[in-house]
């Protein structure tokens, strides 16, 4: 498959996966983070996403939008609980 098969592929993913899916990942993601310090939790998600972005050429600012777009749909489309306990997590854990 080539690199533009597969780009495509990556964002195809990101445009299908639902709410509820993505605040799952996103828990999941922090959940493997916990072991490092607060700030350090905080620089590795910024650089990972920086990094990806930059592979798949996205812009970040389109990347930042479309998880809106999930975190808005997992609050208007359910009871919002993924989302809340993501930011529970981030409160209680990176402050």
């Amino acid at each position: 498959m080539s690199k533009r098969d597969l780009d495509w592929v990556v964002r195809q993913t990101m445009n299908g996966t639902d709410a509820p899916t993505a605040m799952q990942d996103a828990f999941g993601l922090l959940k493997t983070l916990e072991k490092l310090p607060k700030g350090r939790q905080v620089l590795a998600i910024v650089t990972a996403c920086h990094l990806i972005c930059q592979h798949q050429g996205l812009k970040p600012q389109d990347a930042f939008a479309m998880s809106g777009r999930r975190i808005k749909d997992a609050l208007s489309q359910g009871r919002g609980e993924h989302v809340r306990a993501i930011q529970a997590y981030i409160q209680g854990e990176i402050g």
